[in-house]
This record gives structure tokens, C-alpha cells and sequence, in this order.
């Protein structure tokens, strides 16, 4: 099947699309911090995020076993309110967890995550070249 410069088109701008950042609602920002401090002061402590696979699932019990805090996967499909929604929210959050637990404790987390995430990608590509 050929490609037409119409799709070839299409795609750049599809591309241009997903590497935009969303706008930020700065109303749904302020209103996901106000969620958030009500609900630490219920103890009921969450962060969105958009996981996937296994380090999605190391990311939710390391959270869960360090600061108790429930991760709410998140769609890749949002609009630009929940996004800054979830951004304040995560926001204070980490805020929270820092006055709690030290300071740099969620951005410690948020680390080994990221370590972990490489260390899977990295077994994977190893694993692929030796196929």
C-alpha cells in the first residue's frame, strides 16, 4: 500500500499533537490540590497516574507499601480539566508525602521507579537480541 503526502501529513501532525503538552485549567488545578487536602485529612491517599505493565504494578505497591497511598491508573484519553485536575492533586500529594516522610521521600519513590522501569526494558531488549 502506498502512503499519500495527505497521510504522511496526517501523521506529523498527529505526532506535532501527542508531543504538545495539554493546556493547564489552572481553576481544575486548584481544585484537585482543595480534593487532595480533604482527602488526607481522611486518610484516604491516592495518586493518578498513567501506568502500564510491570512497572506500573511495582510503581503501585511500592506507593502502597512506603506512604500507603492507593494509585488510580489513569487513561492516556483526557481532556485538558482532568489532566490539571490530577496534576494538583499529585501535586499536594507529593507535598504531603515530603512533610510526612522527609524531604525528597516521594521524589526517592518516584526514583526507584523510574530505576526499575529501566532495569525491565533494558532485560527486554537483551532478551530480544538473543531470540
Amino acid at each position: 500500500m502506498q502512503i499519500g503526502t495527505s497521510d504522511v501529513d496526517a501523521r506529523e501532525r498527529l505526532t506535532e499533537l501527542q508531543c504538545t503538552q495539554m493546556e493547564i485549567v489552572p481553576s481544575e488545578q486548584d481544585r484537585g490540590r482543595a480534593e487532595c487536602e480533604a482527602d488526607i485529612a481522611i486518610g484516604r491517599l491516592r495518586l493518578f497516574y498513567q501506568t502500564r505493565g510491570a512497572w506500573g504494578d511495582y510503581m503501585a505497591n511500592l506507593l502502597n507499601e512506603r506512604f500507603d497511598i492507593m494509585v488510580v491508573h489513569t487513561s492516556d484519553m483526557t481532556t485538558a480539566a482532568e489532566s490539571s485536575f490530577q496534576a494538583g492533586y499529585n501535586q499536594r500529594m507529593a507535598e504531603y508525602v515530603n512533610a510526612t516522610y522527609g524531604a525528597s521521600s516521594f521524589e526517592s519513590a518516584m526514583e526507584d521507579v523510574e530505576t526499575f522501569r529501566m532495569q525491565r526494558y533494558q532485560e527486554y531488549l537483551r532478551n530480544r537480541e538473543h531470540a
